[in-house]
């Protein structure tokens, strides 16, 4: 059996892209998870480099660079906080939903009993994959509770 391993990164949140492309994006995941049923995915937001055509278009757009080294620390694919996206709910739950519903594989998720609520987030996750459903995802905001209460610490 000569299987390969399929991993995929997706990036959303450009300069001037609309929902509309994002979504277009989201169903060429979907397709090729449909062809490759075992590939991981995951869609990060993007964040804007200095020096590039694309940092320039943000700046236009509204975004603030950062003045300090340390303070680009704040803007991670795992969170958009970018100035030009009006709605930067769905953006990180399109990131987070991907993540838990495509992502995951068994070695990242945590032990013990904060597992539990761990695997019901990962259901969640896979539900609104399905249904497109990326709006209030207050799963995300509670496990992040559990596991900065009982795991990180």
């Amino acid at each position: 059996d000569s299987r390969i391993n399929v991993e995929m990164s997706w990036i959303i949140g450009f300069p001037d892209e609309r929902k509309e492309d994002i979504m277009a994006t989201l169903e060429l995941v979907k397709w090729i998870k449909g062809q490759l049923p075992e590939s991981i995915h995951f869609v990060k937001a993007y964040t804007p480099y200095p020096g590039t055509e694309l940092f320039k278009r943000a700046v236009e757009l509204g975004f603030t660079a950062p003045t300090k080294l340390e303070d680009w620390a704040n803007f991670t694919r795992d969170n958009c906080n970018l100035d030009y996206i009006k709605d930067k709910w769905f953006i990180n739950s399109i990131v987070y939903i991907t993540y838990f519903a495509l992502g995951i594989k068994d070695y990242g998720k945590p032990k013990g009993f904060v597992r539990i609520p761990f695997e019901i987030v990962c259901l969640i996750s896979k539900l609104r994959w399905k249904l497109n459903f990326f709006s209030i995802p207050i799963e995300y905001y509670l496990l992040s509770k559990v596991l900065n209460r009982f795991y990180y610490n």
